[in-house]
């Protein structure tokens, strides 16, 4: 058994825009929903190279409860929190190819 322990898992937004203008409405032509953070990403490849790794970390509120659903393809452990789990945001443009990180 390997444990996996992290302390900030998040839930990972990639929303890809057209083109971005300022001080006007941008809306994402697709948005991708996922699960990130150090120690989610280490299960993924143990659990791809056929170990049985144990995900250890702190969940709280919806994105916790999300979190929880998405990661059961991994056995877990957590530590339930009051407050929300975190979120990562991406946004990338897609004519050009940057991406920004918040």
């Amino acid at each position: 058994m390997i444990l996996c322990v992290g302390t900030t898992p998040a839930v990972q937004r990639v929303m890809i825009f057209r083109k971005l203008a300022l001080d006007e409405v941008n809306r994402a032509s697709s948005t991708l929903d996922g699960v990130a953070g150090k120690s989610i990403n280490v299960a993924k490849v143990l659990k791809s190279l056929g170990e049985e790794p144990v995900a250890v970390s702190f969940l709280g509120g919806d994105r916790g409860a999300y979190l929880r659903e998405v990661m059961g393809f991994v056995n877990q452990q957590h530590i339930p929190l009051r407050r929300q789990s975190l979120i990562s945001a991406f946004l990338i443009l897609s004519q050009e190819c940057d991406v920004a990180e918040r």
